[in-house]
């Protein structure tokens, strides 16, 4: 712990890195799905940032991301011109975002350092099955481009849209259910 806590965010980032790499080289998972998560992990334990792409069936374009995160997320939000951002505390299910950046945060709150340059993870969803084309494809590019920029893992000028996103707790997020069968219109946004 005192020798992460003197130590500059460069070494502490290799420091860490490599004793997750070591871990992941110890792990031999005997079921499908940890080998699998284990090639996961192998394929991005050294990585400054994960951005998972989803496009669910139905949805707005929307993203995930730990509270810890936040300020990132919300970089990445307006990038992306995102109406929603759920921030999630640690949530324990391990998505793969989550599986990712974790270990970072709860390492820093185990020993009591602070981590300087934790790596940044999220779920982003870019809308549902039919809300894609090329046009929307083109542009959901050029956005994810502008935030690597931000991040600086690209050269270039970031510019953030100004609307800021809806940021609100997951937990304030819950399916229900409707009693029967019909349409369903809003009234208020």
């Amino acid at each position: 712990a005192d020798a992460l806590r003197e130590a500059t965010p460069e070494t502490q980032k290799t420091a860490i890195r490599a004793a997750f790499k070591q871990a992941l080289d110890a792990w031999q998972p005997q079921l499908e799905a940890d080998r699998l998560r284990k090639t996961l992990q192998l394929l991005v334990h050294d990585a400054d940032a994960l951005i998972d792409v989803h496009c669910d069936a139905v949805a707005c374009a929307h993203a995930f991301a730990n509270k810890h995160q936040a300020a990132t997320a919300e970089a990445l939000a307006q990038c992306l011109d995102l109406d929603v951002l759920l921030l999630e505390d640690d949530l324990h299910i391990m998505a793969f975002d989550e599986a990712f950046a974790a270990p970072w945060w709860r390492l820093g709150e185990k020993l009591q350092v602070p981590l300087a340059d934790t790596p940044f993870a999220t779920t982003l969803e870019l809308r549902g099955e039919r809300d894609i084309d090329d046009a929307t494809a083109a542009r959901d590019a050029a956005n994810l481009l502008r935030f690597l920029k931000y991040l600086g893992a690209v050269a270039g000028d970031a510019h953030l849209h100004e609307r800021a996103p809806l940021a609100t707790p997951l937990a304030g997020v819950a399916r229900i259910t409707a009693p029967q069968a019909g349409l369903l219109h809003f009234h208020v946004r």
